[in-house]
């Protein structure tokens, strides 16, 4: 499992199954830094099972960072790549992307991304661009897609959409169903891929 732009995430500490699978964490070195001694103060140690990889997407990449690491590229993986995609280039992006497809086949991404509309400041979302003003000031979102450009954006990266879906599908199928209240932004939204 590899998660990408992993800040403060702790599936891999909270999920007993995955003890057992190798997990790496890629983010910020500075991120990494602080994560690693909170995790030392909370749990004692760092886990064993989890390997921890600081690297900034728009000026790296993934093959040259994974090159050091004890990555086993024929083994299938699961890339998860959650909140980050807004902040990367479209040339980061391309560039992980491009590192997921030479993943062998069955290998699986999910990944987060804002309406493209929202990024230009043209969406009829009610306050995209108040949100937009917000994080202007604070870290700038600079890449969206659209919903109708996921199959062709993927496509010469060998990854296959088999999900595409937003804030209705979560209410529906994951909140509503354990009565919780939860207001999901209507301007992101998840896809499942599948590498070719």
């Amino acid at each position: 499992m590899v998660i990408l732009g992993a800040g403060f995430d702790t599936r891999p500490y909270r999920f007993p199954e995955i003890k057992s699978v190798k997990v790496f964490e890629v983010d910020l070195p500075a991120v990494q830094e602080d994560k690693k001694k909170k995790l030392q103060r909370y749990l004692g140690q760092l886990p064993d099972n989890v390997t921890f990889i600081g690297m900034d997407f728009d000026t790296q990449s993934l093959e040259a960072v994974f090159s050091e690491a004890a990555w086993d590229a024929s083994e299938p993986a699961v890339f998860i790549w959650e909140a980050v995609t807004q902040y990367v280039s479209e040339e980061g992006v391309r560039r992980t992307l491009a590192f997921v497809g030479k993943s062998p086949p069955g290998s699986i991404l999910l990944f987060t991304y804002v309406l493209k509309s929202i990024i230009e400041w043209r969406s009829d979302i009610p306050d995209a661009n108040r949100l937009m003003d917000v994080v202007a000031r604070q870290s700038p979102w600079v890449f969206g897609l659209e919903p109708s450009g996921i199959l062709e954006f993927l496509r010469p990266h060998h990854l296959v959409p088999t999900a595409d879906v937003g804030n209705a599908y979560y209410q529906e199928k994951y909140l509503q169903p354990v009565g919780r209240a939860l207001i999901v932004f209507q301007g992101e939204r998840v896809v499942q891929a599948v590498v070719s």
